[in-house]
């Protein structure tokens, strides 16, 4: 192409690298997804269990207050 007197004499690349660089880029890019997944796949089942301690905490907590209210109200 010339333009203003100057030629582009640049060549494009292979379409084998061409190919070949956007394969390992995908490559990269869906073991980045895979690795975030993991990560907030982890991250999810840590949620869980504290979520089902808390719920169990919570269960025991009001089985001792219906315990002592049953208590108390035996003794008036």
């Amino acid at each position: 192409m010339v333009q203003d007197g100057l030629v582009d004499e640049s060549v494009d690349p292979p379409l084998e690298a061409g190919v070949s660089q956007l394969i390992e880029q995908r490559q990269l890019e869906h073991q980045d997804r895979f690795l975030q997944t993991e990560a907030l796949r982890v991250s999810a089942r840590s949620q869980y269990s504290q979520q089902e301690r808390l719920r169990q905490q919570i269960s025991d907590r009001l089985s001792l207050l219906s315990t002592d209210s049953q208590k108390s109200s035996i003794i008036r």
